[in-house]
C-alpha cells in the first residue's frame, strides 16, 4: 500500500489517524480511539486486510 498513515491525538484527548496517499489526498479516520495503541491496532488491520488487488479495475 503506497501512502502513510499518522497517528495523531484530537483536541478531545483521543486518538485518529489519517491516510496520506501519494496523490497528496488525506483521508481521516472517521473514529475516534481512547488510546493510541487502539488507533495503532486499526491502523495495522487495514495494512494488512487491503490488498491493491481488492480495488475495482476500470
Amino acid at each position: 500500500m503506497a501512502g502513510k498513515f499518522e497517528i495523531y491525538q484530537d483536541p478531545s484527548g483521543g486518538f485518529r489517524f489519517c491516510f496520506s496517499a501519494d496523490n497528496g489526498q488525506i483521508i481521516p479516520s472517521p473514529e475516534t480511539y481512547r488510546t493510541e495503541d487502539e488507533a495503532r491496532e486499526r491502523v495495522d488491520s487495514l495494512r494488512s486486510n487491503v490488498s491493491p488487488r481488492s480495488r475495482p479495475t476500470d
